[in-house]
Parts: structure tokens; sequence; C-alpha cells
């Protein structure tokens, strides 16, 4: 197994156990919906509750993100406290970054086996090895929307994901297909 690949990774594993346990209450882990990941060829795919985004997630211009690997703000993220109470590394060196931090996505660079893309505090997508400890995550998930009907009933919908939009300590699916 590659240390890049993301189906088989240590934060996968810790991501949907004890992120998944530790962080959401019942109620809210109810609302969450399984979705499917695809590997980077598209050959494999596997289900989780939470996971982190794809370069494709991050550089897509429907969701506001550039489609170039250069700096973009959207996907420049200050440093959560929950992050920093787990560890997590901010900028403190520049002003113009001051408390963003650097963070993973899932998709290996070049399938090299030791790599895998990054956003650096600009907003820039990178490679790093992956076990550098300075960058982050910024867990996804899919969320199961409450909707009033004109009767006063309730539906419950599930969301596809298209875009993404910064929530308080993930990326929360907002987007409908």
């Amino acid at each position: 197994t590659l240390a890049s690949e993301y189906k088989y990774s240590r934060i996968r594993q810790w991501l949907n156990e004890e992120f998944y346990t530790t962080v959401f209450t019942e109620l809210e882990k109810e609302l969450i919906i399984l979705t499917t990941i695809y590997s980077n060829d598209g050959t494999d795919s596997f289900e989780d509750k939470i996971y982190i985004p794809s370069r494709d997630e991050v550089t897509n211009p429907d969701c506001g993100f550039s489609t170039g690997v250069l700096s973009d703000p959207m996907r420049a993220l200050a440093v959560t406290d929950f992050s920093i109470a787990s560890g997590g590394h901010k900028n403190i060196e520049s002003s113009m970054h001051y408390g963003n931090a650097s963070w993973y996505l899932r998709t290996p660079f070049y399938n090299d086996g030791k790599s895998a893309d990054k956003i650096i505090m600009d907003g820039t997508i990178m490679s790093s090895l992956v076990d550098d400890s300075t960058f982050g995550i910024v867990p996804m998930l899919k969320i199961k929307i409450n909707e009033h009907t004109p009767d006063g009933g309730e539906i419950i919908d599930e969301i596809l994901p298209t875009c993404t939009e910064r929530g308080s300590y993930t990326f929360v699916v907002r987007c409908t297909e």
C-alpha cells in the first residue's frame, strides 16, 4: 500500500472513527450521509461519513474556486480552535496570511506513493510528503437538510455535493443537484 493512498490512510481511519465519535452529537451523526469516494483513476470506490477534499473539489469553478494551482483566497483557511487544540499549526510569520494553515488533500501527487497534494496558506496547491505533521486537514461531509412543506410537514432530503462552503471546522456540503 502506498503512503499516499487515501483509502488505506491513517487519517481516513481517524476521521471516520475517533473524530466522528468525538466531535459530533448523536443527532448530528444521524444527519450525516455516507459519501462515495472514488480513487483518482476512477477504478475503485468506497464510502465514508467524513473525508478530506480532493484536488478536483477545490478547483471546481462552479463552486467559486479557481481552476489553477496558484493562490486562491477561497482555499486559504484560518486555523480553527479545534485544530490548534489538536496540535494544528498556524502561520505567525506573514501578516498577509497570518493565522492561516496549510492542509492536505486526498489526491496523491503524481502517484509517487509518498506525497499528496496540499493547500498552503495563500490557497496555492502544492505537494508534500504525507507524513509532514505541520499540515492539517479540512474534513468534509454530506448532511441531510430539513425542509418544511407548505402544509407544515417536514421533508428530509439527501443532498448530493457539487460545491463546498466554509463552515466552523469543516467544509459542509450545501449544494444541491
